[in-house]
């Protein structure tokens, strides 16, 4: 009889068993590279916060057509904040909203201008879908549009990725 054909003893496998509780949860509100130093009034809180696990910035879910998955929490200060539960603000975006934002830069594997983008955000609303959160603004000096990033590329803006800055149609 051929090898292959030949009947072949089993071999025993041990299951493994994990003990849950000696397992410890890594999360990222513990890391501290995601509480930031940066702070932003309450007033700017209340504009942009939203509900459910979306981006702070555009307000759409991960995963959805071209945006990726949400980045985050980054915990935010709030400077003039009273009540003890909501000392810290939870920030969470795209890759792309952050990125093109222009105030955002990462120092040393830290994020650092999001209180400033958030500020901006709060106090902008896009030339699209007419929310706030916006923080692309078209570079040619006249023009006055602001656009979230997703709402910038449904529009049809020209992104020049040289120097992360954005043009709307009418002055391409």
């Amino acid at each position: 009889m051929p090898e292959h054909l030949k009947k072949k003893p089993k071999i025993a496998v041990e299951e493994t068993v994990i003990d849950l509780s000696k397992v410890q949860l890594k999360s990222s509100c513990i890391e501290s590279s995601f509480e930031l130093s940066d702070s932003i009034e309450l007033k700017t809180c209340e504009l942009l916060k939203r509900n459910g696990w979306v981006c702070t910035f555009c307000g759409k879910p991960g995963n959805i057509g071209n945006l990726d998955v949400l980045f985050g929490p980054y915990l935010v200060q709030v400077s003039d904040c009273i009540n003890e539960k909501s000392r810290t603000f939870s920030v969470w975006m795209h890759r792309d909203c952050a990125i093109w934002t222009s105030s955002i830069c990462l120092s040393n594997q830290t994020l650092c201008g999001l209180a400033d983008a958030l500020t901006t955000a709060a106090n902008m609303a896009c030339s699209l879908c007419t929310k706030l959160g916006a923080t692309l603004q078209c570079s040619s000096r006249q023009c006055r549009d602001n656009y979230h990033f997703v709402c910038a590329k449904q529009r049809g803006c020209s992104f020049k990725i040289e120097n992360f800055t954005m043009i709307c149609p009418k002055h391409k």
